[in-house]
C-alpha cells in the first residue's frame, strides 16, 4: 500500500498533527496529486493508496494528552470486553467524553471538511472512484 501525504511528510495521528511514521511521498498541491493518480491509472498500477491529510497543528489536540485518553479508553474497552468492529466507535465515543466533546468535535469537523476535498475532484473520477484520463 502506497502511503501518500497531502501537504505532509508524516502520517497524521487522527486527532493530532502527525506521528513519527513517514509517508512514501508528499504532494504539496492537489494538481500534483491528481497527476499522480492519473499516471497510476494510465499504467494500470495495482494496489491500494492511502492519502494522508492531517489536521493542522492549530486545530489538533496535544499528542501526549490524546495518547493518555486513548490508553484510558482502551483500558475501559478491555474491562468491558469491547473488541472487533465495536472497538473504534467505542474509542471515539470515550475520547469525545474525555475531551468534553469540544476538542474532538472541532478536530473531527475539520477532518470531515478537509477530507471532502476529493469530491471537488469528481470531474476526474468515474463511478468506481478511479481516475478517468
Amino acid at each position: 500500500i502506497s502511503r501518500i501525504g497531502y501537504q505532509t511528510d508524516y502520517m497524521p495521528g487522527f486527532w493530532y498533527y502527525n506521528t513519527d511514521k513517514k509517508v512514501d511521498h508528499n504532494f504539496s498541491n492537489i494538481n500534483e496529486l491528481i497527476d499522480y493518480l492519473k499516471i497510476r491509472d494510465h499504467i494500470d498500477q495495482t494496489g491500494s493508496i492511502l492519502i494522508f491529510n492531517p489536521v493542522p497543528k492549530n486545530k489538533s489536540i496535544d499528542e501526549k494528552l490524546i495518547q493518555k485518553w486513548i490508553k484510558l479508553s482502551i483500558d475501559k474497552a478491555k474491562i468491558n470486553s469491547i473488541k472487533g468492529k465495536e472497538l473504534t466507535p467505542f474509542l471515539i465515543k470515550e475520547i469525545n467524553i474525555l475531551t468534553k466533546r469540544i476538542q474532538s468535535f472541532l478536530c473531527i469537523k475539520f477532518l470531515i471538511i478537509r477530507h471532502s476535498r476529493p469530491f471537488f475532484l469528481k470531474p476526474f473520477l468515474n463511478f468506481s472512484g478511479f481516475i478517468n484520463l
